[in-house]
């Protein structure tokens, strides 16, 4: 696949950036990840362009654009998006579905995560998808390691 780790170039307005539901600043995200993740029966699907991801876990919306008045909902979408969930399955890696609690564990287990450096190897070697399976369109590594830090600051005195 591309290159997962870059940051998408939407080209947009800086106000374009505020989500119209909750009002918090969200993060550009190209077409090929929205169509892939939002369901076909939507009912403006066939408008999907670029957008905008809310990361906002208090809202249930998921994506906005600049170029319609509409908004992807969490129920829009195809498979569950981690900051929105409170309840497992909380998934952070969607290309090896791994989840918050199994990091944790992971970590907890070894005193490293074992699933970030595996993880890492299959980023280096081509074998992820984030641009199509991770609902931000970018790569889950940062995602794993905010996952485990709060527990490494926990064991480090």
């Amino acid at each position: 696949m591309s290159d997962c780790c870059s940051i998408p170039d939407t080209n947009t307005e800086k106000d374009e950036l505020i989500c119209p539901i909750c009002g918090e600043k969200g993060r550009p995200v190209k077409a090929q990840t929205i169509r892939s993740l939002t369901k076909r029966d939507w009912e403006n699907y066939h408008l999907i362009g670029n957008g905008f991801y809310c990361t906002n876990p208090g809202d249930s919306t998921v994506y906005y654009f600049s170029t319609m008045d509409a908004v992807v909902k969490k129920d829009d979408v195809v498979d569950r998006v981690g900051i929105k969930e409170t309840e497992e399955p909380i998934f952070v890696c969607y290309c090896f579905r791994h989840t918050k609690s199994k990091i944790i564990s992971d970590f907890k287990e070894h005193g490293y995560s074992t699933i970030e450096k595996e993880v890492r190897q299959k980023v280096n070697d081509k074998l992820c998808s984030c641009e199509v399976t991770n609902p931000s369109g970018r790569c889950c590594l940062g995602d794993i390691r905010k996952t485990f830090l709060p527990i490494k600051e926990e064991v480090v005195i």
